[in-house]
């Protein structure tokens, strides 16, 4: 009983990967992860929100509150995916050297994952690892994933979809009617401050479909924890929730959901 206490713990961070772009700052270029990036090519909105710096601020916080609370035997590693952008540089690689240097985290529990710049991307290059990495998973029932409020459904959806295929060796399937009850929810909640309680309402539908799966994927949302640091992060948050842009790819994401669900998302 004693040995098996002592066995040694990991806690597992996946911080989705955002659209960065380069800055002078004192005369050197310096690559930086903003709320919103406007876009060169036409879209389906002018600008894109990223918001990789609050993701980031995020998992500074989930970290300080891991070394005040650390257990034992318990690790933590923090995944960092993301893609390239057109110049070549890699927006995990940079989002790591980020986490080190403005946010004191130890390089060496900060695992550059890179991957192909899409949701989709981080998700392949998450579950590669863990493929890679089985003896160390084989230890791990949860992985949380860290990103922006508006991103929280999709992220975590994609993330559990792949986790149900890792452990059941096939594709998962929603029923119409659950689809239908998903979509009434995000309706609901497009003019509300938050998809907290979105969050937990479509965690109850998926429920019985990700039940024994060999770990489960656990949401965190970046604005929530930062609005938990004290009343900056809350009128922080506030101001995030309330930009119009934000507002405005929630719509964007609301149909890349039910599109996911119904298996015809690209």
């Amino acid at each position: 009983m004693e040995q098996k206490n002592n066995k040694q713990k990991t806690r597992v961070i996946v911080m989705a990967g955002a659209r960065m772009k380069e800055v002078k700052k004192r005369g050197k270029k310096e690559w930086v992860f903003p709320l919103i990036i406007k876009k060169t090519k036409e879209g389906k909105l002018p600008v894109e929100v990223s918001g990789g710096d609050i993701r980031m601020r995020a998992v500074s916080i989930i970290y300080q509150g891991y070394l005040k609370s650390k257990r034992p035997n318990e690790n933590l590693l923090i995944l960092v995916t993301g893609g390239r952008e057109k110049s070549g540089h890699s927006r995990s690689f940079q989002a790591k050297k980020k986490l080190v240097k403005d946010y004191n985290i130890p390089r060496e529990i900060i695992k550059s994952l890179g991957g192909k710049g899409s949701t989709l991307g981080n998700v392949k290059a998450v579950f590669s690892f863990i493929k890679k990495n089985k003896k160390l998973f084989s230890q791990i029932k949860e992985i949380e994933i860290v990103t922006n409020d508006f991103h929280i459904i999709r992220a975590w959806l994609m993330f559990s979809f792949e986790s149900y295929k890792l452990s059941r060796n096939k594709n998962l399937k929603i029923k119409n009617q659950d689809i239908k009850k998903i979509k009434k929810i995000l309706d609901k909640s497009l003019g509300q401050s938050t998809y907290k309680e979105a969050m937990k309402k479509i965690e109850s539908i998926m429920k019985p479909y990700l039940s024994q799966l060999s770990f489960k994927v656990k949401p965190i949302i970046a604005e929530n924890i930062i609005a938990s640091s004290g009343l900056i992060g809350k009128v922080y948050r506030e101001f995030i929730i309330r930009n119009k842009w934000f507002q405005k790819t929630r719509k964007l994401e609301k149909k890349g959901i039910i599109d996911f669900l119904n298996g015809r998302y690209k």
